[in-house]
């Protein structure tokens, strides 16, 4: 009696099996079979992103061991798994921003750009920018996740006390200034320089945007400066001017301070270079090279044979559609 019910028992477990084996093979064969995925959008932006393409694999089959028991044998069963597809990699952010001033006040300037920098001066020390509140208005419509939306460029100089109309003859804080040419006229001179910039940003962006923003003192050749005809340690003269300069914002508490300039005409204005010039300013103060003639000329120039002052390059600039186009090397 015992052997036939187990008999019995076997007999229908197997018929069970065959119904099951039988229901999962149908329905195999109407799985659908994926080919590919469609190709993923290039971005618009420059540079252009390649075209990656991913494909979707085919269900995967695999035999594994059921825990069912008859007797002493176990009975395969068919388990569908599916291949894991891998997530599609976004587009890289736009490394590509712009700086504008007082020449692009009658501009219709780019649309949504990376990011934007504004020119607080007319060209020159002390002189104003006519639109910049509109130009910042613009920069703070830029898309980036990771770097300032809008920053600030400030003009520099040490034009003396025959050309200036500003020197500070008399002035003894942050130094003591005697009204000649000297290094602690030049030092306050280029204080107050930062000082009138950084007002003119405050009134447009508040004195916690100002501060937010990254700042860059503009050191170029055509604006006014000490030379070898005028004075014997024109370098000093010029290097403690921009000391100044420098000292006032980092005193305002900005975000990053740095450098727009060549190594040419960086060693014109303070007789220094990439070796010496960090005896004389904190690597931290960051470079921006000019001077590029294509993207992929400005991407070169974020090496570390063009910084100017031994800190590294974070902006490089080129030309294009009458603009200043500005890479961000990181």
């Amino acid at each position: 009696m015992a052997r036939d019910f187990r008999r019995s028992w076997v007999f229908g477990v197997v018929l069970a099996m065959g119904s099951v084996v039988g229901s999962v093979v149908p329905a195999l064969a109407m799985l659908p079979r994926a080919n590919s995925a469609p190709n993923i959008a290039k971005a618009a932006e420059d540079p252009p992103i390649p075209v990656e393409k991913v494909d979707s694999a085919p269900p995967i089959v695999k035999k594994v061991r059921s825990s069912l028991v008859v007797g002493k044998s176990r009975s395969p069963a068919l388990v569908v798994t599916k291949a894991r597809v891998a997530a599609p990699k976004k587009p890289a952010a736009s490394p590509l921003g712009y700086d504008v001033s007082y020449p692009q006040c009658s501009s219709s300037l780019p649309k949504a750009p990376s990011f934007g920098i504004v020119g607080v001066n007319g060209g020159r020390v002390y002189a104003a920018n006519p639109c910049l509140a509109s130009e910042y208005a613009w920069a703070q419509t830029s898309t980036t996740t990771s770097y300032p939306k809008a920053s600030f460029y400030a003009n520099t100089g040490n034009p003396g006390p025959v050309l200036s109309k500003a020197w500070p003859a008399g002035q003894s804080l942050p130094r003591v200034c005697d009204g000649t040419w000297s290094e602690g006229c030049s030092y306050d001179y280029g204080w107050n320089a930062a000082a009138d910039s950084f007002a003119r940003a405050r009134a447009v962006a508040g004195v916690d945007g100002a501060r937010a923003a990254y700042w860059w003192l503009d050191v170029e050749t055509g604006n006014s400066w000490a030379t070898a005809s005028d004075l014997p340690n024109w370098a000093a003269l010029n290097t403690t001017d921009l000391q100044g300069a420098a000292a006032y914002f980092a005193g305002q508490g900005v975000a990053q301070l740095g450098f727009y300039s060549t190594g040419f005409q960086w060693g014109q204005i303070t007789g220094l270079n990439a070796s010496t010039s960090p005896a004389y300013f904190s690597t931290s103060y960051v470079n921006w090279v000019p001077g590029a003639a294509s993207f992929s000329s400005a991407q070169a120039r974020c090496s570390s044979a063009y910084s100017f002052t031994g800190a590294r390059v974070q902006l490089t600039q080129y030309i294009a559609n009458n603009f200043d186009v500005d890479y961000r090397c990181y």
